[in-house]
């Protein structure tokens, strides 16, 4: 995304609880809300999780590089989570940062 900034574009994709909450009617459906920092590529990061229902659990991961700004996100059912799977570990092992031209 080269159109918001860091702080504009989490601030508009923290509010998708919020969407979460209208709708499905249902303020339980998103709960146990976390924000946190952490370090993406040698980039500050900063990500919430929130549960969904429950059953799972949303992960939401935002960075800059270069001139743009980078999002991951995922829903990992309560499986996967109790299996140890480590969405930060991850993207560390399979996603990878290209040359982005500074055109």
């Amino acid at each position: 995304n080269d159109k918001y900034t860091l702080d504009e574009m989490y601030n508009r994709d923290i509010a998708a609880k919020q969407v979460i909450e209208f709708a499905t009617g249902d303020s339980e459906a998103a709960t146990d809300f976390k924000e946190s920092t952490t370090k993406l590529f040698g980039k500050d990061a900063k990500s919430f999780t929130c549960k969904i229902y429950d059953k799972s659990t949303f992960y939401y991961y935002i960075f800059s590089y270069k001139h743009v700004t980078v999002s991951v996100n995922f829903i990992l059912n309560n499986q996967c989570i109790k299996a140890g799977f480590d969405p930060e570990q991850f993207i560390k092992e399979n996603i990878s940062l290209k040359k982005i031209p500074t055109e």
